[in-house]
C-alpha cells in the first residue's frame, strides 16, 4: 500500500527491497570514503577511524557498503590494492617488491593456499 501511494515500503513489509535502496546520502557518503580510501588513509589508520573522519559507526559505512557496491569496505580496499598492483605491473618497470608497496600492501610475505 505504502509504494502504490509513492512512498518506500518499511524493513517489516518489504527487507529485501529496502536494504537495496541506494540514496543519494549513501552514494555521497561512499563517494568520500573511497575518495579518502584511494588516498591511502586505510594504509595508516583503522576502518573505524575511517568511518570516525566520515562521522559514521564503523557498522553503518560496512552496511552502506554493502548496499551501495556489494561488498564490504575491506574487500574493496583489497580489490583497489591489486587492481593498482596490476597497473604498475603492466605501465612501470618498477620491482614487485617496490610495486607491492606502492600499491599499499604492508609486507611481502607469501600466503599459501592449503
Amino acid at each position: 500500500m505504502a509504494e502504490s501511494a509513492g512512498y518506500k515500503p518499511c524493513k517489516r513489509c518489504k527487507p529485501d527491497i529496502v536494504e537495496n535502496m541506494a540514496s543519494p546520502e549513501n552514494s555521497r557518503l561512499i563517494q568520500n570514503a573511497l575518495d579518502i580510501i584511494k588516498d591511502g588513509f586505510l594504509e595508516e589508520s583503522s576502518l573505524e577511524d575511517l568511518a570516525r573522519q566520515l562521522k559514521i559507526t564503523s557498522r553503518h559505512l560496512r552496511r552502506v557498503f554493502q548496499i551501495e557496491i556489494g561488498i564490504s569496505p575491506i574487500k574493496y580496499v583489497q580489490n583497489y590494492r591489486l587492481l593498482v598492483a596490476t597497473q604498475l605491473i603492466k605501465d612501470s618497470k618498477l620491482s614487485i617488491t617496490q610495486i607491492a608497496f606502492d600499491a599499499g600492501f604492508g609486507s611481502i610475505v607469501v600466503r599459501q593456499a592449503y
